[in-house]
């Protein structure tokens, strides 16, 4: 097994933790674990089938940079996701336009309408937007360069830079999983979460 292949294996348990609780597998390769209660979309993850060849090209047109390898690995793996009820996004190609609220149209936020408006507004940055999280007041970019190199930035501009795609994910995902369960995230108001990754932030790279 290659090093991305074990890295990978590595962050899908971290998002298999809860799987024991329940996971569900759409036909069109959607696979949705831990239900939540509160509506048809409420899971604490939502997954979705691997990126095509045509996919992956279009990923590559609208970063302007081919994809590091390991950032390709995840979107082979799950184009997009929906983690931790919510509060973490990794976009994808294939938004739900029709806004349905059926399960099987469940979908990631667009890769391509975030990039766009991200570069609409920062016109000339070497960064490009590949998810957010949703804390309590804040929101918080997750951004890839073409050297490889993901950081997460606040509104504010504070910022912490990774080496790569999946050391970010290792880090954050391990984050998320000493605030949440299988139902969610503990403190609801989202402030706990808010406070833990303005510390990540500050902490030195």
């Amino acid at each position: 097994m290659s090093e991305l292949s074990q890295r990978l294996e590595g962050i899908r348990r971290q998002l298999f933790v809860y799987a024991d609780e329940c996971v569900e597998r759409l036909a069109n390769g959607t696979t949705l674990i831990c239900p939540l209660g509160y509506g048809a979309q409420a899971y604490l993850h939502k997954l979705f089938s691997g990126a095509t060849k045509s996919e992956l090209e279009q990923i590559n047109q609208a970063l302007g940079f081919p994809s590091p390898k390991d950032y390709e690995c995840f979107m082979l793996f799950s184009n997009g996701a929906t983690l931790f009820d919510n509060t973490l996004f990794l976009f994808g190609t294939r938004p739900n336009w029709s806004r349905s609220l059926a399960v099987e149209d469940i979908a990631p936020l667009s890769l391509l309408e975030n990039i766009g408006t991200f570069q609409r507004l920062h016109p000339g940055s070497v960064w490009s937007p590949v998810g957010s999280i949703s804390a309590a007041r804040v929101s918080y970019s997750i951004q890839l360069r073409s050297d490889g190199n993901t950081r997460v930035a606040s509104d504010t501009d504070d910022a912490r830079t990774f080496p790569t795609f999946f050391a970010f994910l290792e880090v954050i995902l391990s984050l998320f999983n000493t605030l949440a369960d299988c139902g969610g995230l503990r403190d609801e108001t989202g402030e706990r979460l808010e406070k833990e990754v303005d510390a990540l932030l500050r902490e030195p790279a």
